[in-house]
């Protein structure tokens, strides 16, 4: 059974990658989160991955704040830009494997079809330009590396838009969200689906690029409201472009992903994003009726 080292275990990705493992167990999972492991410290990485053998490593944390990164960009580039090459060259040291993953907030929004593999990276963000280091860092590092990118991730734990439009609703108070920026929303379940299947194939030198979302695109508004009509949830709603809400971090107009080349390649397909927000909603459901 391979071996896997998981980082930011806690994170939405870490805990469904460990959950989607426990229903039917294919590998040894080791979880690590900053306790066990911080993977801005290079020493404490190489001694980390020497010490035992391990696989495959998945690097699943990640600084995610989109709009902090704008004041704290010292942090993003610390934990997204620095700590992929550290990790990529104690992977090549130690023969490897590695999936890290990445976001659509490489890309500036201003193509008019969906982003390839092969379209020029240019953030138009400091959290973008902290992840497209990280990218070049395990490049220049040359470990045997997968690179996924993966856009507007939501699940039953953690911060996310989908649970913070429920906790909205609840409140009662009319609601305006942004209806002219385009993305696949990502049910965190579904990537680790995937992510755990790219963990069973052979990884060659060199670095691979995928990109993997649901399949399909929407706006904000219209993720607000498939998660309002598949919960059964009456909200007051308005549509209003992003220009009449001021944020830190500029967005994408249009960051849709095209997960082509991960079909072509490896034959795997992703659901579609509204199947993502059902699931996700149902396992919400759940938690609630344990607690």
């Amino acid at each position: 059974m391979k071996k896997i080292l998981l980082t930011g275990s806690e994170g939405q990705l870490g805990q469904s990658i460990i959950k989607i493992n426990s229903l039917n167990p294919e590998y040894t999972i080791v979880p690590t989160d900053l306790r066990e492991l911080d993977i801005t410290q290079a020493k404490e990485v190489h001694r980390f991955l020497q010490s035992e053998p391990f696989d495959l490593v998945i690097n699943a944390a990640a600084y995610t704040q989109v709009d902090g990164a704008e004041t704290d960009y010292e942090t993003a580039l610390r934990v997204n830009g620095t700590a992929p090459g550290i990790l990529a060259a104690a992977c090549r040291e130690t023969d490897t494997g590695l999936i890290h993953i990445s976001t659509d907030y490489v890309f500036d929004g201003n193509l008019d079809r969906d982003y390839q593999e092969a379209d020029a990276a240019n953030p138009i963000n400091a959290y973008g330009r902290s992840k497209l280091a990280g990218e070049q860092a395990i490049a220049r590092a040359g470990a045997k590396a997968l690179i996924i990118r993966t856009s507007w991730l939501f699940s039953e734990t953690g911060k996310n838009f989908v649970k913070t439009m429920l906790a909205l609703a609840q409140e009662g108070k009319p609601l305006r969200i942004i209806n002219d920026q385009y993305g696949s929303p990502t049910y965190a379940g579904h990537l680790a689906e995937a992510l755990l299947f790219l963990a069973g194939k052979r990884f060659h030198p060199g670095i691979s690029l995928f990109h993997i979302t649901n399949k399909g695109f929407t706006t904000w508004y219209h993720l607000a409201m498939k998660v309002f009509t598949t919960a059964g949830i009456r909200a007051a709603v308005t549509p209003v472009p992003s220009t009449g809400f001021k944020t830190a971090a500029a967005r994408p107009a249009r960051s849709v992903l095209s997960n082509q080349r991960l079909e072509t390649v490896t034959g795997y397909v992703m659901p579609a994003w509204e199947t993502g927000v059902e699931t996700c909603l149902r396992e919400i459901e759940r938690l609630n009726s344990i607690h």
